[in-house]
């Protein structure tokens, strides 16, 4: 999204003016990582600054839930590793 559109549209019609700098350091916090509790995998993220919420609202885009169960990821089959060469290379 350009600054130009954030600054005459969005923010106008969300009814919030944060300075440009403010609002790419609060996107900027927004972080997520993957946890296991108990057995599960979770997924979850920090929140998000009241602005920041309100400008996502009016661009119609949802923010992910602060946490949710995941199904843990697929274990991956151990590679093979190739016997060493010993002797001569072929000819």
């Amino acid at each position: 999204m350009s600054q130009h559109r954030w600054h005459r549209g969005l923010s106008r019609e969300a009814g919030v003016a944060p300075e440009w700098k403010v609002l790419l350091r609060d996107l900027d916090r927004l972080q997520q990582m993957r946890l296991q509790y108990r057995g599960a995998d979770w997924l979850v993220r920090t929140d998000a600054a009241p602005t920041t919420t309100a400008l996502f609202r009016q661009a119609h885009v949802a923010l992910p839930p602060r946490a949710r169960q995941t199904a843990p990821p697929k274990p991956t089959a151990p590679r093979k590793s190739t016997p060493k060469r010993r002797g001569r290379p072929p000819t």
